[in-house]
């Protein structure tokens, strides 16, 4: 079988839905539209991209128009219309690659930069795509970007050419109704795909979570992300953190600048988590008794899977619905509004005061995670999932 995907060979959750493949023998190809660098996880594919990459992973195979690592800024700048040629579009680079590959089907992993190049290449091709096309949505694809005529328009092309759709939670299947999909739903998936959920829970340190004196914080301050609310929630619970430390993951300046305010007004330490493997996010999951995420708009968040796994009592948002999915409230989580500094923190001196809830909601999502995460479970699924894209 051979799988053309469009996606960004750097996100972390693109690498692991793809290393799932990694045994089928498959011929295993990733356009990138956007020149982005390479996860190092990804192995054992062919990757189209714009120009020649450093660090390359072991067993893949670079394909680039420009075949330097240097000199395309001078071109840029110097030579446009020569650039033009050496670089065209992505989606006549996508048409030709199609053409070339014959691959068995096409599979974008996200909308905005993902799909609709798909959709142009389509309409470059005599007779469109004569090949199956998955569209795999992103948390935000549909909930969020649908706030503008613009997106909108863009959404319902990419729905209504996709054969095959999928979404990490039934929210985003609703709304791809609502906007026009043609195409056959194929089931729930998490984007970066299964979990080894009994490997994951045996590095978790001894005793129960409740026991743990730490706090884990998604640090993103985005126009979706939230994290400097939630430091300000944080602030209005110094009185129970004096013996705590909290963990801030995946942040931006100024949430460093923030939360390096926070602990020398409060005394509370903090530890910023350097850009890591994902595995060794996981090990900080396992040293809190909360894990904290506040957004505007996501579907189901990988970190709050992983941090469930790992017994961390998660306190959520949980926006249009698609995080009670997983979460239902005061019993394996709590549940927050995204703009409310005061919830937020009443939420986290509930996790903090109540051990009760903090034990029983590890045993409940860790049942859960082998239920519906189990890493071998979801490959099968996967792997069965593309047969019947492909065999029909």
């Amino acid at each position: 079988m051979r799988i053309l995907f469009v996606g960004d060979p750097y996100c972390v959750h693109s690498s692991r839905w793809i290393h799932q493949l990694r045994d089928t023998g498959w011929d295993i190809h990733l356009f990138d539209p956007t020149n982005a660098l390479i996860h190092l996880e990804l192995e054992g594919i062919t990757l189209h991209t714009g120009w020649k990459k450093k660090d390359v992973p072991r067993g893949t195979r670079v394909c680039s128009r420009w075949p330097f690592t240097r000199g395309r800024h001078f071109l840029q700048r110097r030579l446009p219309m020569l650039w033009s040629r050496i670089l065209p579009p992505p989606e006549e680079r996508l048409a030709r690659l199609i053409e070339q590959l014959s691959p068995d089907c096409v599979h974008s992993l996200g909308l905005r930069d993902y799909a609709t190049p798909v959709v142009r290449a389509a309409e470059q091709l005599d007779g469109g795509l004569e090949v199956p096309w998955i569209f795999s949505c992103r948390g935000s694809d549909i909930f969020y970007f649908r706030r503008t005529p613009q997106e909108v328009d863009a959404i319902r092309k990419v729905l209504a050419g996709c054969d095959y759709f999928l979404a990490n939670c039934e929210r985003d299947v609703s709304l791809a109704g609502e906007y026009g999909l043609r195409g056959e739903v194929l089931g729930l998936f998490q984007g970066g795909g299964g979990y080894p959920v009994d490997e994951m829970v045996a590095e978790c340190p001894p005793g129960p979570p409740s026991a743990r004196k730490a706090v884990a914080v998604k640090g993103l301050e985005t126009v979706l992300g939230r994290a400097l609310l939630t430091i300000e929630a944080l602030r209005r619970c110094a009185d129970l953190l004096q013996d705590h430390r909290i963990l801030f993951h995946q942040c931006r300046p100024e949430t460093v600048e923030a939360a390096e305010q926070f602990s020398r007004d409060t005394g509370i330490e903090i530890e910023i988590l350097p850009r890591v493997h994902y595995r060794k996010v996981w090990s900080y999951f396992g040293r809190a008794r909360l894990s904290i995420a506040v957004s505007l708009s996501d579907g189901i968040p990988n970190a709050m899977l992983e941090s469930m796994i790992m017994g961390a009592l998660p306190i959520q948002t949980d926006p249009g619905g698609a995080t009670a999915e997983w979460i239902e409230d005061d019993t394996n989580g709590l549940l927050v509004p995204p703009d409310d500094a005061d919830a937020v923190a009443s939420a986290i001196r509930r996790g903090l005061q109540d051990d009760a809830l903090v034990d029983e909601a590890a045993e409940i999502n860790r049942r859960l995670a082998r239920e519906r995460l189990d890493y071998e479970m979801v490959r099968d699924r996967v792997i069965e999932m593309y047969h019947r894209v492909v065999d029909r």
